[in-house]
Parts: structure tokens; C-alpha cells; sequence
């Protein structure tokens, strides 16, 4: 039985609005607002979950501030999977307060929602809510056929659901997650044994432990200790325990965190590597110290067991560590940053140090969030240390910040800096696109000169971002440029073609779908499409059926896809499941948007259930 219509998630600033909203919605509808529907005592970090549960929409008010809000996010989370669960029927409505940007929460993105503008007031958003409450009391709300491929057939076993658990297709195994998390904790020990049956036979892989991560962070008092168990038995069986490590979340911090800190001396190596990273994934910076102080003093022996473990744990920490109020972090993120650092300081005093840095803290580094960039470019980026630049450029890259531009082609622009730094912010300056950084990279481009190397950097990070070219103009004499010097991944070229579908380019599209590079022969085939459309679905359909790669008949799919033609039909469909489980995880970004956007726009019944089980797993990886 649902108790509230309406399940209002905000920023702290952003509280005057939701109350206003909750003011007009509650005339009419049950409205769950945190400042109004607390009781005094009530244990917040229970009810709030228990009430949006029991809600029929979660209403999501998006502005600049959710950045930084932890537990809006942490909403967010929720309302996507409750959204996800077979039967729930629950809905997800995000309310922008301002113009949607290119930082809308992951999971939001292909939800219709509402812009309070001059052209709609909060008044009016209020009523399109209230209508749609109307429309569902009115009777049940009949999902398309998307919620055939999310779930699997209703008379599976609750051992057949945990075997589909572990499936690396998410349509698949984030469906299992849900429908699993329904039977309640029992179905704990089931999942970890069966993980201890598959860990070391199967590659447990970014897909399977997102899966196994959800299901788990339901039940983390029951699935805490079974968790900590396995790891404490590393020495015996370390191929069961390694990949279970990152299945730890900040959830099971209460039930688990305790008892791993006081392996950090263990005389077992193995259980000590594992539960640095258990505690890392945690991220209970209380543990922060200990940790270092592993590597303090250093020898041979320890550095090579624990260094990569240790760096990386106290990234994690820094990362992901909860601050909900601006007085904390004003003292908590220079402290964590410092555990970081003396690490970093530690290491690198070692022949060794440098890589094991970049291997360990690049993938966690991409989690940084805005509240993490101004130590980032007032420290790091301007640090005498080369290791601490060229991770700050990569992360601010990450996070997609459009401030840090200027900083960023400074660095680019220093004929002393080293090519390891210049290479990370010509990137970054890539990832974060948009007219201004391919200004600024062309600019670069023009200035090297005689400098091969660098102007090969530089070309590399502008093929990336050229569909952003502030006109059409510079827009063809950059593609002119990249395409009589191609760089390594000139395929992005022809993608870019597709994305401004510029016909003047269409001829360069047709020759590039006979390259011997199958990259560039997917991503012709996919710009065809955009810029021919149904003129193209001949050679697009000898294009998909002698496709080799499976990245190229995913984008060959996806080609037809977006013409509304058949193929692809449900086999094809199938065959796409399965080239985007085979290896799409790895996909750069510009990829996985090309699958999302493709799939979420397609009238196919089908394709918007794919782009969704994806979108929270890529949302795992790194952006390039």
C-alpha cells in the first residue's frame, strides 16, 4: 500500500522551492517532504528511504546544487532502480530549475521532465503533477514492451534469478537485482555462494558487479560479515575475495569496517591487500591514517604488496567520503587530499612509484566531483610534483568542468611542461568540448610549429571534440586538417560528420565504410545514417551484414535503428545485447553516448530498456 503520491527529493538549497512545491501539491495529494513529514526523533536515514519506497513518484528538483548533494543523489540512486523494479510502477520525474546542462544526473537523462521558465512557472509544473497523479489514480499505468526485455520470465527460480545475477548483459543481471532484492535478505548467502561457485571461472566484470553491489548494498547488516568472511580468507582463496572487494559499498560501512581495520597487520598479506581495498570502497576515511602509515617507514617488501591497494583506498575515501554540510568540508577534503598526498610522496620515491600511481588512481580519480576542483587546480595543477598535475588535469577532464579551461590550456601552451601533463590536458580539454576548447586546441594546433610530437597530442585531443566547432566553417577546415593527418582514432572524424550531419562530407562517409580500420567503418556507417537517413538504408544493411567486430555491428545496428528499419528486428536486437555485453563496458565515451542516445530516441519497443540497463553501468567506467 503506497503512503505518498509525491516523494519530494531537493538540495539544501534548493528547500524554499520544495516547499512552495509541497505547499501546492499537498492540497490535493500526499506529499513527502523531508522538513514537513519528520517527526522529531524520527531516524531520518530510515524514513527517508522507507517513505520514497512507499511513494508513487519521486520528484527530482535539479539545479546547480546537486552537484554536492550527497544524499539528493543518493535519491536519485534509488528512485532510478525503484523505477527499474518490475511491479513497483514507480516514477521518476526530474523538475529542472534552471536550463538543463550537460551535468543532469546520471539516470535522469532519458526522463521526460519539467523546466520551471518565464513560460512555466512553479505554479504550473505543480498542476502537470497533480494531472499526472490523476492520470495514474485513474487507473494502472500499461508499460510498453521495454519491461519484456528488462525482466526476465515471471516463473524463474530464486536460483535461476541469482544465476541471472551474474549475467553480463544488464538487461539481464540489474533486472535480476531488482526482482532479487523483493525476497528479502535471505537470498544474501545464496548470491555470495554462488559468487564463491563463479569467481576465478568467469571474469566477474564491471556489469556483474554493479549488479552484485546493488543487490547487496540492500542488505548490508546481513551481507556485510559473509563479505568480510570471504576476505579474511584471502590467503586460501584469494581468486573468491579479490573481485568480492568491489562489491563493498558505503552501506556496509557499520557492519564490516570495524573488523577489516584490524587486519591491517595481519601477518597474511593477502588479507591485508584486501582489506585496505574493502575499506577503500567503504569509503571510511577513519581508516585513512592507518593505511598510510603501512607505507611509513616503506621497505622493498611492503611497497610491493601494499603500495597500489593503499593509493588507491585512500582515493576512494577522498572520493566518495560523505560530507552533507560546507563547514565540514571546509576541513575534511584538505585533510583527505593530504592522506592522498603523503602517499603519493611515498611512493614516488620509488622506481616503481609512478606507475603504480597512474594505474591505481586514474579510474577512481574520474569520481571526483565539483567539490573537489578548486584544491585541484589551486594544489595539484600547479604542484612541483609532475605525478599530482597530470592526475589533476585527468581528473577535472573526468568531471567534464568548464572553469578549469583557461588552467588547463596553460598548461597545454608551456613549452617546458612534460609530455606526460601536456598529453592529460590536451585530453581533458577534449573531454570537456564545446566550441571554446576546439578554439583553443586549434589555436595550439597553429602554435607548435615544428614540434611533431606535441602537434600530434594536440590533434589526437581535437578530433575528439571537433563536432563542437562554433560554425560550419571551421567546422569543414578542421575536418579537412584531421583528415589529411589522421591521427590514430580518425574515426571520430566521420562520427563527427554524422553528428553535425554535414552532407558536404557525405562522399568521405561512403569511402570510409570500405577502411580496413573496422572502427571507422562502424562509426560511417552510424554518421550515414544521420546525414542520409533512409537514402542510406541499402548500404547500411550491407554494412551491418558484413560487419566483423562487434563494436561494428553494434554501430551498424545502431545505424539502422535510428531509421526505424528493419533490421534490426528481435534478433538483431538479441545479437546487439550481446556485442554491447561482449566488450561495451570498455567503450570510450563518445561510444556509449552514440548507444544511449540511439537507442533512447528509437521508436523500437524494445531499444529505451537497453539504453537504460546500460546507463547506470557506464556510468561506472571513465569517460575516455
Amino acid at each position: 500500500m503506497l503512503s505518498y503520491d509525491f516523494f519530494l527529493a531537493h538540495a539544501g538549497p534548493d528547500s524554499s522551492v520544495a516547499e512552495r512545491l509541497y505547499e501546492q501539491l499537498s492540497a490535493e495529494t500526499r506529499v513527502f517532504l523531508d522538513s514537513r513529514s519528520l517527526l522529531p526523533g524520527d531516524d531520518w536515514s530510515l524514513e527517508l528511504p522507507r517513505a520514497q519506497r512507499l511513494s508513487r513518484v519521486t520528484v527530482v528538483l535539479v539545479s546547480a546544487g546537486v552537484d554536492t548533494a550527497f544524499y539528493q543523489r543518493e535519491e536519485i540512486a534509488a528512485a532510478i532502480q525503484l523505477a527499474r523494479e518490475v511491479g513497483t510502477g514507480h516514477r521518476v520525474v526530474p523538475v529542472y530549475l534552471e536550463p538543463p546542462s550537460d551535468n543532469v544526473p546520471y539516470g535522469l537523462r532519458l526522463k521526460h521532465g519539467l523546466v520551471v521558465s518565464e513560460r512555466c512557472s512553479l505554479s504550473e509544473v505543480a498542476d502537470r503533477l497533480l494531472d499526472l497523479h490523476r492520470r495514474l489514480a485513474a487507473g494502472p499505468h500499461i508499460a510498453p514492451a521495454p519491461s519484456a526485455v528488462s525482466a526476465p520470465p515471471p516463473a524463474r527460480s530464486r536460483a535461476e534469478l541469482v544465476g541471472d545475477l551474474f549475467h553480463r548483459d544488464p538487461v539481464v543481471s540489474v533486472s535480476a537485482a531488482a526482482r532479487l532484492s523483493g525476497t528479502g535478505p535471505m537470498v544474501v548467502a545464496d548470491v555470495i555462494a554462488h559468487f564463491a561457485r563463479v569467481a576465478g571461472r568467469s571474469e566477474i566484470g564491471t556489469v556483474v558487479a554493479f549488479a552484485v553491489r546493488t543487490l547487496l548494498s540492500r542488505f548490508p547488516e546481513q551481507s556485510a560479515p559473509l563479505m568480510v568472511e570471504r576476505v579474511l580468507d584471502a590467503h586460501r582463496a584469494w581468486h573468491v575475495a579479490a573481485p568480492l572487494t568491489q562489491c563493498f559499498s558505503a552501506r556496509h560501512r557499520s557492519f564490516g569496517a570495524g573488523t577489516l581495520a584490524r587486519h591491517l597487520h595481519d601477518w597474511e598479506p593477502d588479507v591485508v591487500r584486501l582489506s585496505i581495498e574493502s575499506l577503500g570502497y567503504m569509503a571510511d576515511e577513519t581508516w585513512a591514517h592507518s593505511i598510510v602509515d603501512l607505507l611509513e617507514p616503506s621497505d622493498d617488501y611492503r611497497f610491493g604488496k601494499f603500495a597500489s591497494y593503499a593509493v588507491a583506498a585512500c582515493a576512494r575515501m577522498l572520493v566518495f567520503q560523505e560530507t552533507s554540510h560546507q563547514f565540514m568540508e571546509s576541513w575534511s577534503l584538505p585533510v583527505a587530499f593530504s592522506d592522498v598526498e603523503r602517499l603519493l610522496s611515498a611512493v614516488s620515491e620509488t622506481s616503481r612509484g609512478r606507475g603504480i600511481v597512474h594505474d591505481s588512481l586514474r579510474p577512481v580519480l574520474a569520481k571526483c566531483q565539483p567539490r573537489h576542483a578548486d584544491y585541484l587546480i589551486t594544489s595539484w595543477l600547479v604542484s612541483d610534483d609532475e605525478t599530482r598535475r597530470a592526475l589533476a588535469a585527468w581528473s577535472l577532464g573526468q568531471m567534464r568542468l568548464h572553469r578549469s579551461l583557461p588552467r588547463l590550456t596553460d598548461l597545454v601552451r608551456d613549452p617546458d611542461e612534460s609530455e606526460t601533463v601536456v598529453s592529460e590536458a590536451a585530453y581533458a580539454l577534449a573531454n570537456i568540448a564545446g566550441a571554446d576548447a576546439v578554439t583553443v586546441l586549434n589555436e595550439l594546433l597553429s602554435a607548435v610549429g615544428d614540434d611533431d610530437r606535441r602537434a600530434g597530442t594536440v590533434r589526437a585531443a581535437l578530433v575528439r571534440c571537433v563536432q563542437d566547432a562554433p560554425d560550419d566553417d571551421r567546422f569543414a577546415r578542421c575536418v579537412a586538417g584531421l583528415l589529411a593527418r589522421p591521427p590514430q582514432e580518425v574515426c571520430f572524424v566521420y562520427r563527427a560528420i554524422g553528428v553535425r550531419r554535414d552532407d558536404r562530407f557525405a562522399d568521405e562517409l561512403h569511402r570510409g565504410l570500405n577502411s580496413t580500420e573496422w572502427q571507422v567503418r562502424g562509426q560511417c556507417a552510424l554518421a550515414l545514417a544521420r546525414v542520409e537517413g533512409a537514402g542510406a538504408q541499402i548500404v547500411l544493411r550491407r554494412a551491418y551484414a558484413q560487419a566483423g567486430a562487434a563494436q561494428e555491428r553494434a554501430l551498424s545496428a545502431l545505424a539502422l535503428l535510428s531509421l526505424d528499419q528493419e533490421p534490426p528486428g528481435d534478433p538483431e536486437l538479441r545479437q546487439l545485447r550481446t556485442d554491447l555485453a561482449s566488450d561495451s563496458p570498455q567503450y570510450l565515451r563518445l561510444v556509449t553516448d552514440d548507444i544511449l542516445q540511439t537507442l533512447s530516441a528509437s521508436r523500437h519497443p524494445r531499444a529505451a530498456a537497453i539504453a537504460q540497463a546500460w546507463t547506470d553501468v557506464y556510468a561506472e567506467g571513465v569517460d575516455y
